[in-house]
């Protein structure tokens, strides 16, 4: 009985924490009470990691959890899984992980799974060999096309010519679901284009502008370049502007320095994955599985993305000055997505 009345206690702290404004703190809860979770990034380095972070450890602490963020520096796989390892002894209350190398880390997360821990995939499709049933992230193809979509408005009908996209790291899943969301589009509205790519621009920023330099240099009647990792962005903006050039330049994930460059005028759109929100929703449902034994959601828990122009880049400037501010503009998508989660969940399969 004593056990029961703390379970309905702590939904209802939870629920009086979530209707409440998204820039308050955490509740007080004491530490022999707090479950612990964590999440494990692929980089902790990375503007993607950074927002899934942040994500994660506002709904896990709104609820009173207590959240650990961790990662090596660059994507290593052999450390993310001796990190997961770690994480596994200290958050009991469950682990969630970005995954450096799906196949690498599966018989770890297999046997995590098989034992009962609670695990959750977020960002990248875990491999079908780890067990891991409950997928959080946007749907990157998806968003490929979105991005797309903006481009193609952008120039004349009937245009021909080469749109040139590169990857920092060429045949990771994630990056390959946007180049096909980006030549899917521009085949279906603009056949006269091609896509050609993805060109292998490396992580660190400087490798990755030297390769965008010889890419434009390469192209030089290119209608556009593109790139589908965090470090892309900036490096295209700084060959924009150093080479004058007319072609149109764009990239993804919320780097502070593409954002710049999307307000300079050197990029003309950005495709976010709204990191924040996977990682919020991750700890959500861990935090809920860990204080209430709610069952973690079978299938792919599926987060909405977003293109960013000059339109709404206003709004998205202030979004990402503070954590308050960020959690403020989160909240109401985050409700919306707990509020019916069966309907923005599914068969894990088609997963981006």
């Amino acid at each position: 009985m004593v056990r029961r009345s703390r379970r309905i206690a702590s939904v209802l702290v939870a629920g009086a924490l979530l209707s409440g404004c998204g820039g308050e703190k955490p509740a007080e809860t004491p530490s022999v009470q707090r479950p612990k979770v964590a999440l494990v990034l692929s980089s902790s380095q990375l503007s993607a990691g950074k927002e899934l972070g942040a994500g994660f450890t506002y709904t896990a602490g709104l609820l009173g959890a207590e959240a650990v963020v961790s990662g090596p520096p660059q994507a290593d796989p052999p450390k993310q899984v001796e990190i997961f390892k770690q994480m596994m002894n200290s958050a009991k209350g469950g682990v969630a992980i970005q995954a450096s190398d799906t196949e690498l880390i599966a018989r770890d997360l297999a046997a995590a799974v098989q034992g009962g821990f609670p695990v959750i995939a977020v960002d990248i499709r875990p491999a079908a060999t780890s067990g891991v049933k409950t997928f959080v992230g946007n749907d990157n193809h998806q968003l490929g096309e979105r991005l797309a979509d903006e481009l193609i408005g952008r120039l004349p009908a009937g245009s021909t010519g080469m749109v040139v996209v590169g990857s920092t790291r060429p045949g990771l899943p994630v990056m390959e679901q946007r180049l096909q969301g980006i030549r899917d589009r521009f085949a279906a509205k603009l056949p006269g284009v091609k896509v050609a790519g993805p060109f292998d621009t490396q992580t660190d920023p400087a490798a990755n502008q030297a390769a965008w330099k010889r890419l434009a240099a390469a192209t030089p009647g290119a209608l556009a370049l593109i790139g589908t990792g965090s470090t892309d962005g900036p490096s295209i903006a700084a060959v924009h502007t150093e080479t004058k050039a007319k072609w149109l330049g764009a990239g993804f994930d919320l780097n502070p320095k593409t954002v710049t460059a999307l307000q300079d005028g050197e990029l003309v759109a950005i495709a976010s994955p709204e990191h924040y929100l996977s990682g919020a929703m991750a700890g959500w449902l861990q935090v809920r599985h860990a204080q209430d034994g709610i069952a973690l959601p079978q299938g792919w828990v599926q987060t909405p993305s977003l293109v960013i122009t000059t339109k709404n880049l206003p709004e998205i400037i202030k979004r990402q000055q503070s954590d308050n501010e960020k959690a403020a503009w989160f909240k109401p998508r985050i409700d919306e997505l707990t509020a019916d989660l069966a309907k923005h969940t599914k068969p894990l399969s088609p997963a981006g």
